[in-house]
């Protein structure tokens, strides 16, 4: 097949190649910019999910972060309360002897001139568990020794003694006539255990 000549003038020539030319890259530029802009749209879709995906990542760690605050605010009350409670636990502590003689003087009041003590000795023992192991309780231990008109007496002031609710053991460890004929009084000795 042979080639036509071109009779075009040259400057018509020259412009129809730029037309093409142009229509040519114009195509190519479209096709560019579409690929560019589907490319964007979907970047953007792509972090609209990310950032939605966070987001619900987020509402669902708050009730945990709201669980942590709560947390630390209920430890640092818990703290207080523990020092609040060791304070009056030690104040108690001082103040138990005096508890536990005024329950004594209270019970024997109770009944009387008819019971007297006349000696009073307070030891501390250390607290025994239910499993029988010792603890680091120190607990206070009384040993009346008196004198009481009759055994019922006696009787009595250890049951006044036992419902009191300061003591956890109430024992009569003794209890012996006077040697006097004409007195019915007798002697005893009580072990009272906080």
């Amino acid at each position: 097949m042979s080639r036509l000549p071109n009779l075009l003038p040259m400057r018509n020539q020259i412009a129809f190649i730029h037309h093409r030319q142009t229509r040519v890259w114009g195509m190519a530029l479209l096709v560019i910019a579409i690929a560019m802009a589907v490319f964007f749209v979907a970047v953007d879709r792509h972090r609209a999910q990310r950032n939605q995906a966070l987001s619900l990542g987020e509402e669902s760690v708050e009730p945990i972060r709201e669980a942590q605050r709560k947390l630390v605010s209920l430890e640092i009350e818990s703290h207080s309360l523990r020092q609040v409670s060791q304070q009056a636990e030690s104040l108690q502590l001082r103040d138990a002897p005096l508890a536990l003689l005024q329950s004594v003087g209270d019970c024997c009041h109770d009944l009387g001139s008819m019971i007297q003590i006349d000696s009073l000795r307070m030891d501390e023992i250390s607290g025994i568990t239910g499993n029988g192991s010792k603890s680091s309780i120190v607990r206070k231990q009384l040993i009346l020794v008196g004198s009481a008109e009759a055994d019922y007496l006696i009787t009595r002031f250890v049951g006044r003694l036992n419902d009191c609710g300061v003591f956890r053991k109430v024992e009569l460890e003794s209890s012996l006539a006077v040697a006097d004929r004409e007195s019915t009084k007798r002697t005893f000795q009580i072990r009272c255990q906080q």
